[in-house]
């Protein structure tokens, strides 16, 4: 009975121990820039541990119509700050520069880990997740235990 109440005690703090490693990191976002689709932006993205001030992950689709009728298309994911989710501000900066006749920006942001593509690698699972399942045995395992230890005592 005592080697599971170790064994449960260690769990706890190990899960706790990740609670804190995992919030004292910075965010982590895919970084990306295409004008052909989101699915080339995502062939070509790369992970960034963000600056400390970046609180969100987004990803950007810019329409533009250019002074000579010509449409362009922007598909962007980077590391955002609180402002970064604002489409109007996304809007105006990029009619900022003069060189479009209209403008029209889609931004999403969200404020996990690598939330910012919608499609996820095949394969990719995430360290918490490996980790419930370790405790999730190891829970039932002891448990187990544990019966059969009450049981044989009586």
């Amino acid at each position: 009975m005592m080697a599971s109440n170790v064994i449960i005690t260690s769990v706890i703090i190990a899960v706790f121990l990740v609670g804190l490693a995992q919030k004292g990191l910075s965010l982590s976002c895919y970084i990306c820039y295409s004008t052909i689709s989101w699915e080339d932006c995502f062939n070509t993205s790369t992970v960034l541990n963000c600056k400390s001030d970046a609180v969100t992950c987004a990803n950007a689709f810019t329409a533009v119509k250019q002074k000579d009728d010509r449409q362009k298309f922007e598909f962007t994911a980077y590391c955002g700050f609180k402002d970064s989710c604002d489409k109007e501000k996304c809007r105006k900066e990029v009619a900022g520069k003069g060189e479009y006749k209209a403008v029209n920006c889609k931004v999403s942001c969200c404020e996990t880990d690598r939330c910012n593509m919608a499609v996820v690698s095949k394969g990719q699972v995430s360290s918490i997740s490996i980790l419930g399942l370790i405790i999730s045995l190891l829970s039932c395992y002891s448990f187990q235990n544990y019966k059969l230890m009450s049981f044989q005592n009586y």
